[in-house]
């Protein structure tokens, strides 16, 4: 039976996470200022923190704290609640691409590859995991890899050429006929 603190609780949840699309997704688009979208992910990561949840629910908290950690610039400890939701709920592929970027941002670009992986490992058709692991391994200098994934995730995902324009991490390996071949295509 769900008591009506548990709904209560998941409705803290939700309002939480809602308060981190406002300052994600949403500033992008309309233009938050600075130190207003920095106070509504503030106010996002203390609602998440200090609303109880059932096991159930505890890897949502998790990745909402971590995804505000990582809008905040703190990295090392956003991989921290990262990693525990990912161990939670290793099924959903927000939590491994947010690790995956968080850990990249450490300097850690081997775990941050690693657990990119993974979550292919259970989600091997989403484009944005294969677009990050190719914009790992062309960092990491492993250009074949970096192609073949960049490749995957055009085919499930064309929209994402446009990206690889304005994607630093290709810069090492842009010129590469191989590369240059997939991201000439028209579609």
């Amino acid at each position: 039976m769900i008591t009506e603190e548990r709904v209560r609780s998941r409705h803290r949840l939700q309002e939480a996470e809602g308060y981190l699309m406002l300052a994600t997704s949403i500033a992008s688009k309309f233009g938050l200022r600075a130190d207003l979208r920095r106070r509504t992910v503030v106010k996002a990561l203390r609602m998440a923190r200090d609303c109880p949840v059932d096991l159930q629910h505890a890897w949502k908290r998790l990745l909402i704290m971590g995804q505000s950690l990582r809008v905040l610039r703190k990295y090392r400890a956003a991989s921290v609640y990262l990693l525990e939701a990912a161990r939670l709920e290793p099924t959903d592929p927000d939590i491994w691409l947010a690790l995956g970027w968080a850990l990249r941002r450490c300097g850690r670009l081997d775990q941050a590859t690693t657990a990119v992986s993974r979550g292919l490992y259970f989600t091997p058709d989403h484009a944005g995991l294969h677009f990050n692991l190719a914009c790992y391994l062309a960092l990491l200098g492993q250009t074949p890899e970096a192609i073949t994934e960049l490749l995957w995730a055009l085919d499930i995902e064309p929209d994402l050429r446009r990206r690889v324009d304005c994607e630093p991490d290709f810069d090492r390996i842009r010129m590469e006929p191989a590369f240059q071949a997939i991201t000439q295509i028209s579609v």
